[in-house]
């Protein structure tokens, strides 16, 4: 009898250890926003609780040389942990050298973080998928979100995204 509720104990055990990496594909959570705009922020990488100011709000790029409507359904879905991310994800669209580089700039400006911890989001305009990347902000409040991403080749953007439609600059609290 004690040998089998030591193993039943022991299957518990291993179910808790695995379901962590097991549940993080499962806990998707979209976030939905009117508005997209490539913006240029400074700093480029913020510190944790620092004042981001984006300015030259454009037109998102999908690509290096393409431009669409800022106004759609930009979701931001959440794909799991870095390490997650590292080990699991095999998409074509995802551009692991960048990410790296996008996870390891804000891990060192959020107090040394550890980057396989940071949420991986990806960035859907409609059904598109634009990019996989990095929320370095998002406020319920404000109805924003800036996001960071692996667009392209060796190249990223951000975007300030928005509930409501944005102009001239704005400063959004870093905060992940």
């Amino acid at each position: 009898m004690k040998k089998k509720i030591l193993s039943i104990l022991l299957c518990l055990c291993m179910v808790a250890v695995l379901l962590p990496t097991t549940a993080l594909a499962a806990q998707v959570e979209d976030v939905t926003f009117d508005y997209a705009y490539d913006a240029q922020r400074d700093p480029v990488f913020p510190k944790k609780d620092q004042t981001v100011t984006m300015r030259d709000l454009n037109k998102p790029l999908i690509n290096n040389t393409v431009r669409v409507d800022n106004n759609g359904t930009w979701t931001l879905t959440r794909v799991g942990t870095y390490s997650y991310v590292k080990g699991n994800v095999n998409d074509d669209k995802l551009n692991s050298t960048y990410l790296e580089s996008i996870v390891n700039s804000v891990a060192g400006n959020y107090d040394n973080l550890d980057e396989n911890t940071i949420v991986i989001h990806e960035l859907k305009n409609g059904k598109d998928h634009i990019a996989y990347g990095v929320v370095l902000a998002y406020s319920e409040t404000e109805n924003m979100a800036m996001f960071v991403g692996d667009l392209w080749n060796d190249y990223g953007a951000f975007y300030l995204l928005s509930k409501e439609e944005k102009n001239g600059s704005v400063t959004v609290t870093a905060r992940m």
